[in-house]
């Protein structure tokens, strides 16, 4: 029997969208509209109507719009790269608060006007895109390398685009291969500026790579900074599978000269076990000489990652396979010894074996993936570090942000799951507390910036805010 949440959307669907549409056509505001529902339905109903019925017609709008090209089927590359071309402002403006769950926290959505980011790394549409923050600004980088700086307004976000030669190492012949090959993330450190993306450094042949520039508001011209030579066939591989969302990507911060970056493995699994591959890592790298060397290997998908550097740890979050994303947490240390977090030995989850594999042959003996790779259900067992965490069902576990160091309360974000998560660890390291706030949308990034949680939102393009500055003074009350 259908709830009454249910209900509610399917009438007004059926009721009041060709209304919507018109109004829509006549008025070209998608936040006029949204401004007038909010008067009419509650916020849960709004999120889905959000969710279900704007952001098309919003797509829509945009298909005939003069300015910007349109081809959906193209899984919106054509909108992004004119966006990128033209240089035009994104402009985001606020069109709904509201509070999650029983906690003090508002969360303020800003919605694109006008112009929106299309491509999207998972799904074809809408968007995504990553966030950063230098000195007095926010910054933006989509999957597709528009770049863009804004002041954050108490009702409008305004990114300046910033001219850029991204295109010279990933562009439209890699977009329109798969929303998958796209940026990966945006770090920003001494005036330069770097980003990682899955590079094609031969035909179908992949790694996640970074360049970097110096950070100019007017124009920036990346060059390499850490490029591997070592890359997987897309076409043919030892495993037999590829998958370019296992690419990891993260950057982070570590010393005065030294950064973190993480790599995933393209599901040729073995690399992430292998002391001369670069691929299921996390890596230190030095940014004056550009060499690296392992902090952890066995990794899968790392794709959030932070150094508390009070507490002298290392939390990264985990993409599992079928099943099994985790946090773990490692102590930085000054030997040479680093950490093995277990990929593809052990792990909660199971291994995809999708009708395509098996018709190659993945289900006959020689070809399981379980005889290589077992997916033991213990890691400290057979010698590798113990996740703190593991979320069976998966929720999509991405980006990982501290709230307060001091007291050892951290945040990360979820895709599948459409929430964000609020934790926090014991003097032993050891999650005491976990709180689960529903944003119903995907987020596919989050940072703190000025005491705000500021994410990326990509079910419907948008932005997500939340001022913690705001919401309690102290933030143990949280949980």
């Amino acid at each position: 029997m259908l709830n009454k949440r249910i209900k509610i959307l399917i009438i007004f669907i059926v009721l009041t969208l060709p209304f919507l549409v018109i109004w829509n056509f006549l008025f070209n505001n998608p936040v006029l509209v949204k401004s007038f529902l909010r008067k009419i339905f509650p916020p849960s109903i709004m999120d889905d109507i959000s969710k279900y019925a704007l952001p098309y017609r919003e797509i829509n709008l945009l298909e005939k719009s003069n300015r910007i090209l349109r081809k959906l089927e193209d899984y919106g590359v054509e909108n992004d790269i004119e966006i990128k071309n033209s240089l035009v402002d994104l402009n985001y403006t606020k069109f709904e608060e509201r509070k999650l769950n029983s906690t003090k926290l508002i969360l303020n959505k800003f919605y694109p006007k006008e112009v929106t980011i299309m491509r999207g790394i998972y799904d074809k549409v809408p968007g995504s895109a990553y966030l950063e923050s230098y000195k007095d600004n926010l910054y933006i980088l989509s999957s597709t390398g528009i770049l863009g700086y804004s002041k954050i307004g108490k009702d409008t976000i305004s990114f300046k685009q910033i001219k850029n030669n991204i295109q010279n190492f990933i562009g439209y012949e890699q977009f329109k291969k798969s929303p998958k090959f796209s940026i990966k993330d945006l770090f920003i450190k001494d005036e330069k500026i770097y980003l990682s993306f899955t590079n094609e450094i031969k035909k179908d042949c992949w790694n996640t790579s970074i360049i970097y520039g110096e950070l100019n508001l007017k124009a920036i011209k990346f060059k390499s900074f850490f490029i591997p030579n070592e890359c997987v066939s897309s076409i043919k591989n030892e495993d037999r599978v590829f998958e370019a969302l296992q690419s990891g990507g993260r950057i982070h911060n570590f010393s005065k000269n030294e950064i973190i970056f993480s790599t995933g493995e393209f599901r040729s699994r073995s690399r992430a076990q292998d002391d001369q591959s670069v691929m299921g890592k996390i890596l230190k790298i030095n940014i004056q000489t550009k060499k690296h060397e392992v902090l952890a290997k066995g990794s899968r998908n790392s794709q959030g990652l932070y150094f508390d550097k009070k507490n002298k740890v290392i939390i990264s979050t985990e993409h599992g396979p079928k099943g099994g994303d985790e946090i773990n947490i490692f102590k930085v240390t000054d030997n040479k010894n680093f950490f093995n977090l277990g990929w593809p030995i052990a792990s909660y989850g199971e291994h995809y074996l999708e009708e395509k594999e098996r018709l190659d042959g993945w289900n006959t003996k020689e070809n399981n993936p379980y005889l290589k790779y077992p997916l033991y259900k213990s890691h400290q067992k057979y010698g590798f570090k113990e996740p703190v965490k593991v979320y069976i069902p998966s929720i999509g576990i991405s980006q990982i942000v501290s709230i307060d160091e001091s007291k050892k309360i951290y945040c990360h974000v979820s895709l599948i799951d459409n929430s964000i998560y609020f934790f926090e660890l014991d003097k032993n390291n050891q999650i005491i507390n976990n709180l689960r706030l529903n944003i119903n949308e995907r987020i596919r990034d989050i940072i703190k910036f000025d005491q705000k949680l500021i994410m990326f939102l990509e079910t419907t393009s948008s932005i997500g805010v939340i001022n913690l500055e705001d919401s309690f003074k102290n933030i143990e009350n949280i949980f």
